[in-house]
């Protein structure tokens, strides 16, 4: 923890601002351009109109649970 406080060098990390800053990295969120999310979508469409069943976990589940706990 010390190290994370020495100002006589700024560009030395502490292990610990080491691991914060690898796991953003591991974290990080890309976005894509317009043209590779019309690809993208296009073969989800396919996958899923060549598909016998089609399941999708969207997560709306969860948000739905939670707001209707809050409200009761």
């Amino acid at each position: 923890m010390l190290d994370s406080l020495r100002m006589d060098n700024p560009f030395c990390f502490s292990t610990l601002e080491k691991s914060v800053v690898e796991e953003a990295k591991r974290t990080a969120e890309y976005f894509d351009s317009v043209e590779k999310l019309d690809v993208e979508a296009g073969r989800i469409v396919e996958m899923l109109k060549s598909a016998e069943y089609a399941i999708a976990f969207t997560g709306m589940c969860c948000l739905l649970l939670s707001h209707s706990f809050a409200f009761s």
